[in-house]
């Protein structure tokens, strides 16, 4: 019998069952048989004697009682695991005939021809053995067989040539193969001997498998040549199975993949090297070793097969042997006894990619020779795209057209084009032109028709995108990748306001920054603002007048402003919430118009308490801290002019956390982090006036700030009290005092002032001062810090950060320079133990002498200090100063009085002290204090007095003292 049925591409994999029958027992069913003799199994002749099953070879004989007993055929194997499937044995057996290839036709299809034959070779089809001649052909199903002493080739439709030594049998279970289909599979099953091939299209774009008895090939890729060779001796059973790859023309060294028998989706082994060798057993089990040198059996038909396979390729050696005499190494092609090859043209008038057979007389054969036949196919050209071109705008739609994109093909004009790293785009196809959905893909006839285009995703970049074309060949389709080339054109957008707010209290200002208004504009960094306001109004520094002026459609305000700290808005002061509208230009296009949010906070009446002094000195304590502002004899009100920056500031570490607590309070400047604890005002029993606010600074930690007026006094005093209730110790503890002069705004409408550190602490008992002289008037307002853990500074405008270098570490002086800046004084309180208070004083002067009480600093050089009348406090600085007293002059303290260096002026006093009796004086008039030991007194008369501050009363001397000769 031929079988023609379509062989499971398990058909020699089913997985051994050596527990089943074996061939002493019925053999019917769908189990294993084991042969004891392989040699049988593998080479013998296989027929059928009634329901039996017959095995012969050389006068041996093996029976399997009852094979054919029902449908299903079993699996033989040898003892070691090598077997054959049912369908393979079925295909195996049949009555031996002898006929002539003419004989009646067979009924399975054509899958190759008979192209090299030296002896003989037969195939059995239909239960009958045909004799096999040159140019004969192969059907599904038959078993071919080359003789002994023979060698067959087959080329397959595929292009596949297969080689047979002698003896080797071979099963032709399955090919189908369309040049154009995508389904093409074959399975050829290997029985025995020693057999080479060299595969053909199926095994690039098809499935192509070659069984053996104990291990698939799987064909994958380009052309595969590999020698299996196994031989079987006559007892037993079978060697391993033993798989090579060989070098192609040009060095190629192709692979395939082994499968195991028992589960054939389990890779066993990949052959893939040239001189190597991979050995398997009948039980799956894969060896890789060294290849020895190729027998003379896989000689006889390497080369003849690559002859055919490769027809152009030159036979490197005739002869058959390597000079010298040796045979070639493993793995090395060898050269065969055929004669030069033939030299043609097979491609001219073929069509590209469907394979022909062309039969070719060999010259100079002897007559009756029969035609070499050799299947040629066409290769197909690769397109090439030479171009790929779009232009687009920002955010645009181009069509592309057949024009588009330039592709040379010498076989074709169609194409399907795939595009790949698309960036800020997407193109879209259509079937309509109305309806378009983003693709990959498209072909030549929708770009003929302009349904393909490419949209922008809108962004400032330009798009990217690389391209490959395909015309549909099976091989050789795709072409070279390309990337696209994009003429991209910005557009100028309009800004776009993405969010507008502030805050502000009733009556309050505030300075506005970048973040108030969010815009999105990827052309432009730079605006200009135009605010309309209610119950408000936006304000722009003059930095050239040093006023600030009202913001209008004519003059609106820029980023540059703002980020220059000169724009605010300033609440009208009603009960009313402003509402804000806010329109940006980038200087072309201006954004939609968009209501700001605005966080208005009416403010209640507070308390605030306004102290002053017959001297024309008065203040504005309210409950937030610092002052409401100041008014010195001699000039306008000292901060509420233009932005009232009037704050105290204090920062501390709580225990050993690195980041600081900084606490602002600036109550005109709606900084108000100190919460209000308690707020009174106290009238002492020296007349003076003194407003205590205790506020709280986070984690339990209060600051008492006591601002004290004396009842004449031009200058007043402020107290600072830190209690740390935190349970922690602080450490790093600062207080900053800083504001804004503007003493000639109300008098001369001038911002600016001239900043000056009159002098910064040299030991602990030194002074810091800071001072500011209005531009036109030349009246002066400074800070005096009394001790040496104050700094004196100017620098900046709203500081806020006691931690600054410019405050503290490396103070700033302008030394005299006019501009618009704050003044600032530091002081370091160090670590505050948990529970515990600290106190620093500062003074607040305009350092000139009244009748009235004064605080008076002089210079580093010599100076002569005269506090006239009142409670003075006397600093003199550097130098040899003099320290002016004159009958009237209260209670005065010099608070730097520098022994042996500085003098103690008494001459308008010689009623009360002379040359003569200036001992007698000093020892009943000079002592330590008594509420200070470490001060000296001076007792002039009851009401007058000098207190020398840190000056020990022994340390004086008569040469301290200028005092008159004689008495008037």
């Amino acid at each position: 019998m031929n079988y023609s049925g379509k062989f499971q591409l398990s058909g020699m994999a089913t997985t051994p069952d050596f527990g089943g029958a074996t061939s002493d027992g019925s053999s019917s069913g769908g189990h294993t048989v084991i042969v004891p003799d392989a040699h049988l199994l593998f080479s013998g002749d296989y027929k059928r004697a009634g329901l039996d099953l017959v095995l012969s070879k050389d006068g041996h004989e093996h029976v399997v009682p009852d094979y054919f007993k029902g449908v299903a055929r079993a699996t033989l194997a040898s003892p070691d695991g090598a077997h054959l499937s049912g369908d393979l044995v079925t295909a195996l057996t049949g009555e031996v005939q002898v006929a002539q290839l003419g004989g009646a036709a067979a009924a399975a299809p054509v899958i190759g021809t008979v192209t090299r034959l030296t002896g003989s070779a037969t195939a059995i089809r239909n239960g009958v053995s045909i004799q096999l001649n040159m140019g004969d052909t192969v059907n599904k199903g038959d078993v071919v067989q080359a003789g002994a002493d023979s060698t067959l080739g087959i080329t397959f439709i595929d292009g596949t040539v297969f080689g047979l030594s002698a003896n080797a049998r071979m099963v032709l279970n399955e090919m189908v193969y369309d040049p154009n289909g995508s389904s093409n599979s074959s399975l050829l099953s290997l029985v025995q001997g020693t057999i080479t091939f060299v595969a053909g299209e199926t095994a690039k774009k098809g499935d192509m498998r070659v069984d053996t008895p104990v291990a698939t090939m799987g064909i994958r890729g380009t052309a595969v040549l590999v020698e299996i060779g196994f031989e079987v001796p006559g007892q037993g059973g079978a060697p391993p199975v033993k798989f090579q790859v060989l070098v192609e023309p040009g060095g190629r060294v192709g692979s395939y993949v082994l499968y195991s028998r028992a589960d054939p989706t389990m890779v066993i082994g990949t052959v893939n090297a040239a001189g190597q060798v991979t050995s398997v057993t009948g039980t799956g089990d894969a060896l890789t070793s060294q290849a020895p040198p190729l027998s003379p059996e896989a000689l006889a038909i390497i080369a003849p097969i690559f002859q055919l396979y490769f027809p152009n390729v030159p036979n490197p050696n005739p002869s058959g042997t390597l000079p010298g005499g040796s045979s070639p190494p493993p793995g090395t092609v060898p050269g065969s006894s055929d004669p030069q090859p033939l030299n043609f043209n097979p491609f001219q008038g073929l069509t590209p990619e469907v394979p022909r057979i062309i039969p070719i007389n060999l010259p100079d054969a002897p007559p009756g020779t029969p035609p070499v036949l050799v299947t040629v196919t066409r290769p197909n050209t690769a397109p090439v795209i030479e171009s790929a071109r779009l232009a687009v705008s920002e955010g645009g739609t181009v069509v592309l057209g057949a024009g588009s994109i330039g592709v040379v093909d010498t076989t074709s004009t169609a194409f399907t084009f795939t595009v790949s790293g698309v960036s800020h785009g997407a193109f879209q196809t259509s079937a309509d032109g109305i309806v378009w959905v983003a693709a990959t893909s498209f072909t030549t006839a929708q770009l003929i028709a302009g349904r393909v285009r490419f949209v922008h995703d809108g962004s400032e970049v330009a798009p990217t995108f690389t391209i490959r074309a395909d015309d549909g060949a099976i091989l050789n389709s795709a072409s070279n990748l390309l990337p696209g080339s994009v003429i991209f054109t910005n557009v100028n957008d309009a800004p776009v306001i993405t969010s507008a707010g502030l805050s502000v209290k009733q009556g309050g200002i505030v300075l506005l920054t970048l973040a108030n208004v969010g815009i999105s504009d990827p052309d432009s960094s730079s605006f200009t603002y135009y605010g309309t306001a209610t119950h408000g109004t936006f304000e722009i520094y003059d930095t050239a007048t040093g006023t600030w002026l009202v913001a209008s459609a004519t003059r609106p305000f820029t980023s540059a402003e703002i980020g220059a700290g000169h724009v605010r808005f300033h609440h009208d002061g009603s009960s009313a919430a402003p509402e804000i509208t806010v329109i940006v230009s980038d200087g072309s296009i201006s954004s939609a118009p968009v209501v700001a949010d605005v966080d208005f906070t009416p403010v209640p009446p507070d308390t605030v308490y306004h102290l002053t002094s017959s001297d024309g000195t008065s203040i504005d304590v309210g409950p937030g801290g610092a002052t409401n502002g100041f008014v010195l004899p001699g000039m306008g009100n000292v901060t509420t002019p233009g932005t009232p920056e009037d704050r105290i500031v204090l920062g501390y570490h709580l225990g050993q956390n690195s980041t600081p607590v900084v606490v602002n309070g600036s109550p005109l400047m709606n900084d108000t982090d100190f919460t209000t604890i308690s707020h009174t005002q106290v009238h002492n029993q020296d007349g003076s006036n003194s407003v205590v606010t205790t506020l709280g600074a986070g984690n339990n930690v209060t600051l008492t700030q006591t601002v004290t007026l004396g009842a004449d006094a031009n200058y007043f005093t402020t107290t600072i009290e830190i209690f740390n209730g935190s349970g922690l110790e602080l450490t790093g503890v600062r207080f900053m005092r800083n504001f804004d002069p503007d003493q000639d705004v109300q008098t001369n409408g001038i911002y600016a002032t001239r900043n000056d550190v009159i002098h910064n602490p040299a030991n602990a008992n030194d002074v810091a001062i800071v001072s500011a002289k209005g531009a036109a008037s030349g009246a002066e307002v400074a800070l005096i810090g009394l001790n040496g853990d104050w700094r004196a500074s100017s620098y900046g405008f709203t500081n806020t950060n006691p931690y600054a270098t410019q405050a503290f570490g490396s103070p700033t002086d302008p030394n005299g320079a006019q501009g618009d800046h704050a003044i600032s004084i530091t002081y370091d309180f160090g670590s505050i133990a948990a529970g515990a208070h600290a106190t620093t004083t500062y003074i607040t002067t305009a350092n000139v002498a009244t009748a009235g009480s004064n605080a008076l600093f002089g210079t580093n050089g010599a100076d002569s200090i005269n506090g006239l009348a009142g409670d003075d406090l006397l600093i003199g600085l550097g130098g040899a100063d003099n320290f002016v007293f004159t009958a009237g002059s209260g209670r005065d303290t010099i608070y730097d009085f520098q022994t042996s260096i500085d003098h103690i002026d008494l001459q308008a006093l010689s009623s009360i002290v002379t040359q003569s009796s200036l001992g007698t004086w000093m020892a009943q008039n000079v002592m330590a204090n008594p509420d200070n030991s470490a001060d000296t007194l001076i007792t002039l008369d009851s009401g007058n007095s000098i207190l020398l501050h840190n000056v020990a009363h022994t340390s004086l001397s008569a040469s301290d003292f200028i005092v008159s000769n004689f008495s008037v």
